[in-house]
């Protein structure tokens, strides 16, 4: 079988949760199927070294004029080109018109929920684009994956039309983050990253959804609640939001506890969340939350919010808040970072909750339903199968 896989941002030198999403669920797939034909669909980009593809794993570039002209033009023309079998499109859209079954795995639709113009300009025009394409590709798929039980809950009541034709494939975690012991690997990221030695970690960016002005404000009352406070890093949140929020509450003093890295590599994540006393995960909506599960991972305690996927993702092994309560946000802090036996709790519980999810259970899953689909499909055009063939 040849199945055609939408990659088109893997290549993008700052990856994204759905770009380092699909490496993961890539790199597995090549472990599980050696027999299948492979055909990766992707923009040219910078950082080409990101993988490896094993031989039935062809690459293929395809430059295009923009978004729009990629998946809608160029992508079905390469799907013909190639002749496909099946198209699996991994981030959220799919082509309008596609000439073979397709499988979309649609993370979430927050862009719904948001209002029309709320975010930077190309965040508008994103989500324009995924509400006028989501509902043709839903309807157009043979089958549609999603990132957990709330994310599912949430389509099905967007387009009942997915209702017998969804299920839930959970993201997994990659096995460089876990619990690092070492000193020297760990002394080079906080030198590289000018990281204090003891810190509160927050990653966020200026989308309202992950509350990062909540986050500020609630660093800013725990600061005010307790003697010695631990700073802040929080990379991508931009210098003037923080200091925004510093100069109405007039606590520019705090300035200095805020340290903003602008962008931290995947390869150093894990190191980072080593390092950290706590890691705040504050959003106020997501399909999966991966950071979440990472950060348990590698034994850092974690308070999240108690709304959206965050309490699935979770279970039982994190501290959840009200992630609108700036009070209970900071108390959280304090309380984790005073009460030594909680500490461990949430410790000991993060690691064991975050054996849950491995991307080869993903992979394993996406495969079957390849599988799945391939029998019921390709069966039907193909005269010359035996009756005890199985597709592979």
């Amino acid at each position: 079988m040849r199945i055609g896989i939408e990659a088109r941002r893997i290549f993008r030198p700052k990856k994204h949760g759905l770009e380092i999403a699909l490496l993961e669920t890539l790199k597995a797939l090549q472990v599980l199927d050696q027999e299948n034909e492979y055909f990766i669909f992707a923009k040219p980009d910078s950082d080409l070294s990101c993988i490896t593809f094993r031989d039935n794993f062809k690459l293929v570039l395809l430059p295009s004029l923009s978004e729009l002209d990629w998946e809608q033009v160029v992508l079905p023309s390469a799907v013909k080109k190639y002749k496909i079998d099946l198209l699996h499109c991994t981030s959220n859209t799919a082509p309008i018109l596609v000439s073979v079954p397709l499988i979309l795995t649609l993370h979430d639709i927050i862009y719904y929920h948001a209002p029309t113009f709320e975010g930077s300009p190309y965040q508008i025009i994103g989500n324009a684009y995924r509400r006028f394409v989501v509902p043709f590709a839903v309807k157009n798929a043979t089958h549609i994956f999603t990132v957990s039980s709330n994310a599912k809950e949430q389509i099905k009541d967007r387009f009942p039309v997915a209702n017998n034709k969804i299920s839930v494939n959970y993201n997994g975690i990659n096995p460089a983050f876990k619990r690092c012991q070492q000193f020297k690997p760990l002394e080079i990221v906080r030198l590289k990253y000018n990281l204090p030695e003891t810190f509160i970690f927050f990653i966020g960016n200026d989308h309202p959804r992950k509350n990062a002005i909540k986050m500020i404000e609630a660093y800013c009352l725990y600061c005010q609640n307790v003697k010695n406070p631990l700073p802040l890093v929080c990379p991508n949140v931009p210098s003037e939001m923080i200091m925004n929020v510093l100069e109405e509450n007039q606590l520019q003093h705090l300035w200095q506890d805020f340290i903003q890295p602008e962008y931290i590599t995947f390869e150093d994540l894990p190191l980072v969340y080593n390092l950290a006393e706590l890691f705040v995960f504050p959003s106020l909506e997501e399909g999966f939350g991966l950071p979440i599960i990472e950060s348990m991972a590698c034994g850092t305690p974690v308070i999240t919010s108690n709304i959206s996927c965050m309490p699935e993702v979770s279970g039982a092994a994190a501290k959840l808040v009200d992630p609108n309560s700036i009070p209970a946000l900071a108390e959280a802090m304090e309380e984790i970072l005073k009460n030594q036996a909680f500490r461990n709790q949430l410790i000991s519980a993060g690691l064991q909750r975050s054996r849950d999810f491995s991307w080869k259970a993903n992979a394993e899953n996406l495969l079957s339903q390849y599988l799945k689909i391939g029998q019921q499909f390709l069966y039907k055009k193909t005269s010359t199968l035996t009756s005890d063939y199985q597709w592979k």
